[in-house]
């Protein structure tokens, strides 16, 4: 199909445009199976965060993490992490990857009692991004621009500098307003820790013996469950057609998914704010309604009520209700995910 050539109705907002190549399963999740079912604007920015929410912020990232082998393509649980080192007393920063391994970010940690600089990498060549980094904020004299993560305080025995990826970087600080202290005195020592640093003169810290990683993640719940349901939209749009998808009788989960319409009964303090009105996870331990190891998605219609049952790496199941609706005949589709 020519995107330049065909407009489709998009089943999520029902404007017609050029049409978006949709993946059914995110592709996050390692799906593969897309289709034109979508436009442009609804697939990249109204809906991709859910895909990251279920692949990066969710228990299913954990799985998804562990379950990915080193050898296959990153993936990254999302949040701060932290690896004590008792020795140093410090907690460098790490980003948790394939197979829940904790990977060093390449950083720089200061005793501000002490002026002593610590250099963390998981080796000398991980720190040339870092230099690298630090040359060109310094020769812009733009150190100010670096973003500021603040506390929390008891994981802040060092102010640290950290390469998150090429060309980004953050500084941690026990308290708002320490940024103020380290700026200028890096613009004043850089050169003779760049110098220190390249010439070895300063030790890298390259490993911890037996790390134990504190994971920190913000789960966002309806997230995951708006992206649960777009799976299972995706899939009644692709099996069962677009004109089916476009009813009215599915504009409420419609609503949902693309977040205009989020609902949240009262809760108490200590419970938290989900809206369960389409989609319900199955307790742990119960059979998936498709046996699988997998992904599995299976829709079926017990009038007057369309039913998707979703399993995420054959251990997260979910129960969606897409909607009421008249249907001539039974439906039946099962669709599986490698």
């Amino acid at each position: 199909m020519s995107q330049a050539l065909t407009a489709i109705t998009c089943i999520y907002c029902k404007q017609v445009g050029p049409p978006s190549r949709e993946h059914i399963l995110a592709r996050s999740l390692s799906g593969s199976a897309t289709a034109w079912i979508d436009c442009l604007a609804c697939n990249q920015s109204r809906l991709s965060p859910l895909d990251q929410a279920v692949a990066e912020r969710s228990l299913i990232a954990l799985i998804r993490s562990a379950l990915t082998p080193s050898s296959s393509f990153d993936v990254q649980v999302a949040g701060d992490h932290f690896l004590y080192d008792a020795e140093r007393d410090l907690f460098a920063e790490v980003k948790v990857v394939n197979e829940l391994r904790g990977v060093l970010y390449p950083q720089i940690h200061f005793k501000l009692a002490t002026g002593a600089a610590i250099i963390v990498a998981e080796s000398r060549d991980a720190l040339s991004g870092l230099v690298g980094f630090l040359d060109k904020r310094v020769d812009a004299q733009d150190l100010e621009t670096i973003h500021v993560k603040v506390g929390p305080s008891d994981r802040c025995t060092t102010t640290r500098l950290v390469l998150r990826r090429k060309g980004e970087g953050f500084l941690r600080v026990e308290r708002a307003g320490d940024e103020s202290r380290i700026w200028p005195m890096l613009y004043r020592a850089w050169p003779k820790l760049r110098s220190d640093i390249l010439g070895d003169a300063i030790a890298v810290v390259a490993k911890i013996e037996q790390p134990s990683i504190e994971m920190n993640v913000s789960f966002r719940p309806d997230d995951t469950f708006r992206a649960v349901a777009k799976t299972a939209f995706n899939v009644l749009a692709a099996d069962l057609g677009v004109e089916l998808a476009l009813r009215p009788e599915f504009d409420p989960i419609r609503e949902y998914i693309l977040g205009t319409d989020i609902r949240h009964a009262d809760v108490t303090a200590d419970d938290i704010a989900v809206d369960l009105r389409f989609v319900q996870q199955v307790p742990r331990g119960e059979a998936p309604l498709v046996p699988t190891d997998q992904h599995a998605v299976t829709i079926t219609y017990q009038r007057p009520k369309l039913w998707a049952y979703v399993t995420l790496y054959g251990e997260h199941s979910f129960v969606v209700s897409l909607g009421t609706i008249d249907l001539p005949e039974s439906v039946l589709v099962s669709r599986e995910f490698s």
